[in-house]
């Protein structure tokens, strides 16, 4: 019995510690180079949901595949063609039961790199995602 109840814990902690890594990455020199050294279109996503966000990842489709995934202070760099993209970004699994989903389209030219910053509102009822488009300075100040 002792051994079933400490592999259930060893089972639980790796879910929790694993359920915040996404595929972005925290290292402002990796997505820097990224952004810098593209010479194509990208979305470039960064997610700062804030400790009531922080335990579930968030799913980032565009154009309907889904691309990755983020946790807290992760940030993700999506290339894509010229053209009209849609983003669509949500919470996965269970830490996206009664939350809402964000979707933005937008039209993006050879060479543009679009901002996004995906934040939550927590209010005593309700918890609320949103994107914000922001420009290359504001995304990195943020």
């Amino acid at each position: 019995m002792k051994m079933i109840k400490y592999f259930a814990g060893i089972v639980l902690a790796s879910i929790f510690v694993t359920g915040c890594a996404g595929t972005g990455t925290k290292n402002v020199a990796d997505y820097s180079a990224q952004i810098e050294n593209s010479e194509t279109t990208a979305f470039v996503i960064g997610r700062r949901t804030g400790y009531a966000g922080s335990a579930g990842l968030i799913s980032i489709k565009i154009d309907g595949s889904e691309v990755g995934s983020l946790g807290e202070q992760e940030v993700g760099v999506y290339e894509v063609s010229e053209g009209t993209h849609t983003v669509d970004v949500k919470f996965k699994g269970i830490a996206g039961f009664g939350m809402n989903a964000v979707v933005k389209s937008r039209q993006i030219e050879e060479g543009e790199k679009v901002f996004y910053s995906i934040q939550q509102t927590q209010t005593l009822l309700a918890s609320k995602l949103k994107m914000l488009e922001l420009t290359k300075e504001g995304f990195y100040d943020e």
